[in-house]
């Protein structure tokens, strides 16, 4: 893998970082207003899936992306 590659792998490009960001606030807005509360698996697993796509969306960085060796960035 060359360095330009190994540079980008588990970057996550700005469409991908806002599509995470708008669905990880929907499903925190889902759960702060209560709609997910039955049954209770799914307000933690809706908790987890928010906390890793706001994550992922604030630092620009994947780590299933980067496990897969990929990335969303654009080559420019």
């Amino acid at each position: 893998m060359n360095d330009s590659k190994r540079s980008l792998r588990g970057r996550v490009g700005t469409p991908d970082r806002v599509q995470r960001l708008v669905i990880g606030l929907i499903l925190m807005g889902l759960n702060v207003t209560g709609l997910m509360l039955h049954p209770e698996w799914l307000k933690w697993a809706a908790l987890l899936v928010q906390v890793e796509l706001v994550g992922t969306a604030l630092i620009g960085w994947c780590p299933l992306y980067w496990s897969f060796g990929t990335h969303s960035c654009s080559m420019r």
